[in-house]
């Protein structure tokens, strides 16, 4: 039985099923996750009563039929989720994601309950958020036509606020840029790093430097935008931790991207990707927008 329950922090929680009759669903390098047959049917429960997932349940119900939303744990029993919750690594920090290698979302519930609850609310937003990176995987071109407006908003805003400009941006500069990011990057693991880099250098050289009145100052600032993004690529984090104070005026303006290109209020979340894959921005945007016509459109074409 479901039981609901009302506090301060979530309008909504729900008691989920603890890991008993539970099996292998997938192996990550020897990390395995386990489901077991009541957890989907508790989290479809979950998603029926949020405003954000509701209008879509039927085709989170289809999805998760098929087995490309998996609810599911790291822990395979209770003293293990337990022990995980006490003494979890740096991955009881991951609440889910997307895996482009087998076209699933894997929802970690080990990481979203505290006593067995967990909150609908970010349950349903971990849903849209992964389920768009998975939209923009199926969908390919037509997830960038199908968030036109929201992506020119965005790039246009973080350009902008980064560079200086005292002028707009062209939107067709800016669909220039976040379309090479989506083909060449987000979509394409075929090319080298520095091969990347030096076609994105000369993308933004092409699309941007006419919008500076100060073209030393662009070049600086592009030059140290393709060395942050550079470090990014390395994937050592302590690198990337230390050149974050040294790189604010590459950094500060993804969030501006969002608050003044978007109208979000607040994010709470580390904002890195945009810088290379567009999804994620429409991703944040599902958190936070009440203006989701798109994005359940979005889930709508999955396959």
């Amino acid at each position: 039985m479901t039981i609901t329950i009302s506090n301060n922090q979530s309008p909504l929680t729900e008691l989920f099923s603890l890991p008993f009759n539970s099996k292998p669903v997938a192996n990550f390098g020897g990390e395995k996750l386990y489901s077991s047959d009541e957890l989907p049917n508790k989290y479809l429960e979950a998603m029926s009563k949020q405003d954000k997932t509701k209008p879509i349940i039927d085709t989170l119900e289809e999805l998760v039929g098929k087995g490309l939303i998996v609810p599911c744990w790291m822990s395979k029993g209770v003293f293990n989720l337990l022990k995980h919750k006490v003494f979890g690594g740096s991955n009881k920090h991951i609440m889910g994601f997307y895996s482009p290698q087998f076209h699933k979302i894997y929802l970690l519930m080990d990481n979203n309950i505290t006593f067995g609850f967990a909150s609908d609310k970010v349950l349903a937003n971990l849903t849209l958020h992964e389920g768009c990176h998975m939209a923009s995987a199926t969908m390919k071109s037509s997830f960038i036509s199908t968030f036109k407006s929201e992506l020119t908003s965005y790039y246009s805003q973080m350009f902008q606020s980064m560079f200086g400009f005292n002028n707009s941006i062209n939107p067709k500069d800016i669909k220039v840029v976040y379309e090479f990011l989506f083909k060449k990057f987000e979509h394409d693991e075929s090319g080298s790093v520095l091969g990347f880099l030096k076609q994105y250098n000369e993308v933004l050289h092409r699309t941007m430097a006419k919008y500076s009145s100060d073209r030393s100052q662009f070049e600086m600032i592009l030059k140290d935008l393709i060395t942050f993004i550079a470090i990014y690529l390395k994937g050592d984090v302590g690198p990337l931790i230390q050149a974050i104070p040294s790189y604010q005026h590459i950094f500060k303006p993804l969030y501006a991207g969002y608050k003044d290109g978007l109208g979000a209020k607040d994010i709470d979340t580390i904002c890195i990707q945009e810088l290379l894959i567009p999804s994620e921005v429409i991703c944040i945007y599902s958190e936070f927008s009440k203006k989701l016509s798109s994005v359940h459109s979005a889930f709508k074409k999955i396959k």
